[in-house]
């Protein structure tokens, strides 16, 4: 298996924290200032390669995630395979020496212990279809609803027809700016 570096391309300088943080310390230049076509074109090229290698970064990032995760999956189930083959193979041994003693369930050793516990019941649903309609006709507290608003239903009170509903309020849309490569 070869392992990759990461390179992340940073041409962006980033100031120091007591140039951020002591008033007066960094430069001050004139503003750019957009006021031609080219310029405009010029900073709109800039952003659609800013957005080009952000969109390239989250993809390398998304990447290097499933490369992670499927690590740390391979590896936790080689662990849990051993625990769970430990764990067998010890059982029978512990259940037979607690079975030896009047009340305790827990077996000492130097620097641990191990207990046997019995957890409590719990229930599977094994076709939630089913179990939700026997559940609704014969035993409707069974069954939970879950409450949420609808967004599309408030904006229309909200906005068309002018209603008052406390713990809402109406964000205003904004204009956008969109590139597109040509």
């Amino acid at each position: 298996m070869s392992t990759a570096q990461i390179v992340i391309e940073d041409s962006l300088e980033i100031p120091e924290l007591e140039d951020i943080l002591i008033p007066g310390s960094l430069e001050q230049k004139e503003p750019f200032i957009i006021d031609t076509p080219e310029k405009s074109a010029w900073a709109a090229r800039k952003i659609i390669d800013g957005e080009n290698r952000i969109q390239q970064y989250t993809d390398q990032a998304k990447e290097y995630k499933k490369r992670i995760d499927s690590w740390f999956q391979k590896a936790v189930q080689r662990e849990m395979e051993s625990v769970n083959y430990l764990k067998a193979i010890v059982r029978p041994f512990i259940e037979q020496e607690i079975s030896r003693q009047v009340k305790s369930k827990t077996i000492r050793y130097p620097g641990l212990s191990i207990q046997l516990r019995k957890k409590p019941d719990r229930v599977e649903i094994t076709d939630t279809d089913i179990a939700l309609s026997f559940c609704e006709a014969n035993h409707p507290d069974a069954v939970v609803v879950k409450k949420s608003l609808s967004k599309s239903f408030l904006k229309n009170l909200l906005a068309k027809k002018g209603e008052i509903i406390p713990g809402t309020s109406i964000v205003p849309g904004y204009t956008e700016l969109y590139f597109k490569d040509e």
